[in-house]
């Protein structure tokens, strides 16, 4: 392929096939990383093109998303934890999440419930066969407690009675909440609703959005709600 690409390159034909004046030409491919057995470039070769890296925008699959028919539980879930939609390659051969493999399972799951067989385990089966083993597991365990869309995120801070009660789903809510301070996107807030929000929590839940965290959470004004915390769990 790479000799292929020299007389496209330098003498812009294909063979006895000339290219039409003003043609680009452009190629598509795997970084090394990705062990997908790929071969590294010629040095020739790199000096000859210009190197796109390309990134995964969660907004803008979601958008595409939402156009291109995916299950709105799928759509919910990387809204709200938008790291899974594109993980690490695994070292060893196994599954593991990136936008086509989402996509894939959102169809698996529609041709599954067209077909009546749409089942939890069936669900479990078709989700680790696609996804990396943390994804599936959230993803599988929110779906079979059936909380629905999860709100913006927002909205528990604002309002934590609407946490879910599951302690599946809340935990998950939780970590997403987690993530969101962890990226600062919670500066808007007022110290009154972050340490309302903590209070509402119990101890340990509290312990669970503050471990690794205690400094964007000061940050945001939740110092009474981590000071009752340590008085609390010290019994002091």
């Amino acid at each position: 392929m790479q000799k292929a690409f020299y007389s496209l390159l330098l003498e812009r034909r294909l063979g006895e096939h000339s290219l039409p004046a003003g043609t680009w030409v452009v190629a598509a491919g795997n970084r090394l990383q990705d062990r997908a057995l790929v071969r590294a470039m010629s040095s020739a070769l790199v000096n000859r093109v210009t190197i796109l890296h390309l990134r995964v925008d969660t907004d803008e699959w979601l958008a595409w998303a939402k156009r291109n028919g995916i299950r709105g539980e799928i759509v919910s879930f990387i809204a709200s934890m938008p790291d899974a939609l594109m993980r690490p390659v695994p070292a060893e051969p196994v599954p593991f999440s990136t936008p086509r493999a989402w996509t894939l399972l959102s169809r698996a799951l529609d041709m599954a419930e067209a077909a009546g067989i749409l089942s939890n385990e069936t669900r479990r089966a078709l989700a680790f066969g696609r996804l990396s083993a943390e994804d599936a597991v959230v993803f599988c365990s929110l779906a079979e407690a059936a909380i629905g869309p999860v709100r913006p995120l927002e909205d528990y801070i604002r309002q934590p009675e609407l946490l879910p009660q599951a302690d599946s789903a809340r935990w998950f809510v939780l970590n997403c909440i987690r993530q969101f301070v962890r990226d600062g996107k919670a500066a808007r807030f007022k110290p009154r609703a972050i340490n309302r929000f903590l209070r509402s929590l119990s101890s340990e839940h509290q312990l669970t959005v503050l471990t690794e965290l205690v400094e964007q959470w000061g940050a945001l004004g939740a110092d009474r709600a981590m000071f009752d915390l340590l008085k609390k769990v010290t019994a002091t």
